[in-house]
């Protein structure tokens, strides 16, 4: 038709013209030029042929295209994180995700419309009022599993009765060694069973959960009503949540194991909630007795609930044997009940907003189950938890150094009342992959050692028959799995918790607070306009893209003003100059930045590894004082390995499965490929060429022959100053840190002699950076973090610089013999500052 249309456009056209050319041609007299009219028709009937040829090649085209078989097109899937580790998980692929779902967006779980109804139900006219209430009918028609309660069953375990006849016994043993006059041993043994029986009932009454499917239908009907006044949505993908449903209907008779990471009381919630608005059997949570509140206690218990305490052993050095019997045997009973469980694997939320070291109580107890035949297996499901804003407020006292205010029904009320009134934005969840907890143990139990120079994590066990010798040993207390815990036992514990806490931590995904945060207090400090900083922003997303999951979209001006409305005014202010540009910094206060350091830690864990190479190089280009250095490469990365060796309780730099050399590797030639670092090329002669490749192939015992190693393993290694705004940024992410281990290793002073008890010590190093921050001597308002100057003492500890003892239930810190000294405090500081970039 359109050519059809050209056509006669064009014949009018040619009239017109024709017309023209006659006029034209008229001479004085009135006479016309037939000539050129002949000649301007041929030209018009040219035009005509060639415009016939091309319209015939065109039709032959098409003809061509349509005839020819359509050829597969292959879409680029995005990339989804959270898939387990192929080498401690070999039966599980990627074909476990459905493809068609992987290219998808994640899905707002709060949207539920007609949809969702059954089908019978919406063919019916009778229920068609139903379609009105879309929220109440998908609450009512989700799918019912069977909650049993296992309560009833624990009293009667054979395990809990040996438990408090061993608890009896040592009481008994311990008044007698005390009594001054004898006593009837029968009667006070019978006393002491009677109420340790009595205490048991009463723990477990305490502890039980009494999961209902009526309340959790009603606790999802109110959050669907509730969450949105607050929330801008709850997102995950939905190839996570197709994952989980197969996975839960293909193996019905295993149990999940949910491992959250901690940021807010809301995490148990919005999981149970997840999961049973999309017919996955909501699990049991292991919550801290803090949280048994009038009221709120007795819906969280409804909801899945059940209480452990925050400090099992009230009297320090002194097991309390009958509460972890309890705790052990409820735990047992539940998983061959086939509950599904959650626990949060780090213990407590996190204060810092970076994972926290895992606490492997629990999960020992759900490997003392397999190992005991209590369940044939287990699915572990690690779960990555992040808040565009913390519903929980924030933690910023507590990181100055005051303590934890307890929960009380009128501070949650309170709390609650200020939450529904107040905007938090989106919060997003992400399903990592299931594997399986037999097959993890099988791997880790067969895996030689890890190699001997990893630092962080605990080593890969040798041997396999530990799990048939820790079945022969069913544990009575030791929430470990056995009353006699063995190195390999807990090495193994400890080597799958901190691979839950890895797979969670680099599949969390970046938040708009995160990214905005991270910027400010890496790079842009004193602030800058809002088109240089959404060109960082730019770059950071094209950094994180492929290796993070990134949860929002749009341009980054609008991610960087909506994340500053949401943050507040007292966290970062925008503000408008003459020349009519927004001007964006963060306030200027220790309290702000403590706060702000909370988002910004999200992405500090994903850079740590980057972090630790360049800051190393700084250092050493530092003591060099010239714009190139020379350097071993064997020496940078023990260097390097020093670095994480003193961040161990900071960051999980490496899974159990991975050498960290390895990964120091990457980071390094990641460095060059960014243009952080260059290599110069040197000149080698022929000769020094043949005799490198001549030694690649020697062993190590060959060095004998003549040949340096050191020689061929020096490189020269120079910053270019067009990046030395990037290597800010990864210097700055290590910074607050090092500045506080300074200060807690500067407070070593004051615990010569004497010692000082823990929270006496904290004060001093609180003090001691704040002086810091104060007078301008460190420009990381951050730094003052408790959190971090625990893990340093930690560190201290484990390096055998200090010791932490318990007298009269006090925990006492004092420096070790060896450095109760002026040298000796001296030593240990020039031995930290070697390494150490501040």
């Amino acid at each position: 038709m359109v050519d059809v249309l050209q056509n006669y456009v064009q014949d009018a056209m040619s009239l017109v013209r024709l017309h023209r050319t006659d006029a034209d041609n008229h001479d004085e007299h009135g006479t016309t030029d037939y000539g050129a009219r002949r000649r301007a028709t041929e030209r018009q009937r040219f035009r005509h042929q060639m415009k016939e040829q091309e319209k015939q090649s065109y039709d032959r085209s098409l003809y061509q295209i349509k005839e020819t078989p359509l050829q597969p097109v292959t879409i680029p899937s995005k990339p989804l994180t959270g898939l387990s580790c192929q080498f401690c998980a070999p039966s599980n692929n990627e074909r476990q995700l459905d493809p068609e779902l992987v290219k998808q967006d994640v899905i707002d779980i709060l949207r539920v419309g007609t949809y969702n109804q059954p089908k019978e139900i919406e063919s019916n006219s009778i229920f068609n009022w139903i379609t009105w209430f879309p929220f109440l009918s998908h609450c009512l028609n989700t799918r019912r599993f069977p909650l049993p309660q296992v309560a009833d069953s624990v009293m009667k375990d054979e395990r809990l009765k040996n438990a408090i006849k061993i608890s009896v016994e040592k009481t008994v043993e311990e008044l007698k060694a005390t009594a001054s006059d004898e006593i009837d041993e029968d009667e006070l043994y019978e006393q002491t069973l009677k109420e340790n029986t009595k205490r048991a009932q009463s723990l477990l009454l305490d502890m039980r959960s009494k999961i209902s499917d009526r309340l959790l239908r009603f606790a999802s009907l109110v959050l669907f009503k509730l969450l949105p006044s607050f929330m801008s949505g709850v997102v995950a993908h939905p190839a996570h949540i197709d994952m989980l449903k197969k996975t839960a209907a293909a193996k019905p008779d295993v149990p999940l194991i949910f491992l959250p990471l901690h940021r807010s009381h809301l995490d148990y919630i919005l999981v149970s909630f997840i999961l049973l608005n999309n017919e996955i059997r909501a699990p049991i949570v292991a919550a801290g007795d803090n949280l048994r509140i009038p009221f709120f206690g007795a819906l969280l218990r409804g909801l899945g609930a059940f209480f452990i305490k925050r400090k099992i052993d009230p009297v320090a050095g002194k097991k309390d044997i009958v509460y972890r019997a309890v705790l052990h045997t409820y735990m047992q009973h539940a998983l061959a009940a086939n509950h599904n469980v959650e626990f949060f694997i780090e213990g407590g939320r996190t204060r810092t907003g970076k994972p926290c070291m895992p606490k492997s109580g629990v999960l020992s107890v759900i490997i003392d189950a397999l190992n005991g035949g209590t369940i044939n297996d287990a699915l572990l499901v690690p779960v990555s938890v992040n808040y565009e804003r913390l519903c929980d407020g924030n933690f910023v006292y507590e990181q100055l150094g005051e303590k934890k205010k307890p929960e009380k029904f009128t501070s949650a009320v309170k709390a609650i009342w200020d939450i529904l009134n107040s905007k938090y934005g989106q919060m997003r969840i992400d399903f990592n992959e299931p594997f399986s907890l037999r097959e993890l143990m099988t791997v880790f139990e067969k895996c030689s050692d890890a190699s001997p120079e990893t630092t962080g994590p605990p080593k890969m066990l040798k041997h396999s028959n530990s799990a048939r010798r820790l079945k022969h040993q069913p544990s009575t207390s030791s929430l470990y799995g056995t009353d006699v815990v063995d190195e390999e036992h807990r090495t193994l514990v400890d080597s799958i918790a901190r691979h839950v806490v890895y797979d969670c931590a680099t599949a969390t995904a970046c938040m708009t607070t995160n990214a905005v945060a991270f910027l400010l207090l890496t790079r842009f400090r004193d602030g800058d306009t809002i088109d240089v900083l959404a060109d960082a922003l730019d770059d950071l997303r094209k950094t994180l893209q492929g290796v993070r999951a990134i949860s929002f979209t749009g341009d980054s001006r609008d991610v960087i003003e909506y994340a500053a409305n949401l943050l507040g005014s007292t966290l970062i202010s925008i503000e408008q100059q003459n020349d009519g540009k927004k001007f964006v910094k963060p306030v200027a206060h220790i309290r702000s930045f403590i706060e702000l350091s909370y988002y910004s830690n999200s992405l500090a864990a994903h850079f740590a590894l980057d972090a630790v190479v360049m800051c190393t190089l700084l250092k050493l280009k530092k003591e060099s004082d010239s714009s190139e250095f020379h350097i071993e490469k064997s020496e940078l990365m023990q260097l390097c390995r020093k670095y994480c060796d003193i961040l161990r309780y900071e960051f999980i730099f490496n899974k159990p499965c991975q050498k960290l050399d390895n990964l120091l590797q990457d980071s390094y030639e990641r460095l060059k490929e960014q243009g952080l670092i260059s290599i110069p090329s040197e000149i080698v002669s022929a000769d020094e060429q043949r005799a490198r490749r001549f030694y690649a192939h020697l062993t190590d015992d060959s060095s004998e022959d003549g040949y340096d190693a050191r020689s061929f393993d020096k490189i020269t290694v120079a910053l270019p100053p067009e990046s030395k705004g990037k290597r800010e940024v990864l210097s700055s992410v290590l910074a607050p840190y090092s500045h506080t281990y300074m200060a807690v290793i500067r407070s070593l002073e004051s615990l010569r002699d004497y010692g000082l008890m823990e929270n006496d010590f904290i004060k001093v190093c609180v003090k001691q950076i704040t002086n810091q921050v104060e007078s301008g001597n460190c420009k990381y308002g951050e730094s003052i973090s408790t959190d971090t100057m625990r893990n340093c003492m930690k560190m201290l500890e484990k390096s055998h610089y200090i010791k932490v003892s318990i007298a009269g239930g006090a925990r006492i810190v004092t420096l070790n013999k060896k450095y109760d000294t002026i040298d000796g405090v001296q030593e240990i500081t020039q031995g930290i500052e070697s390494i150490v970039t501040y």
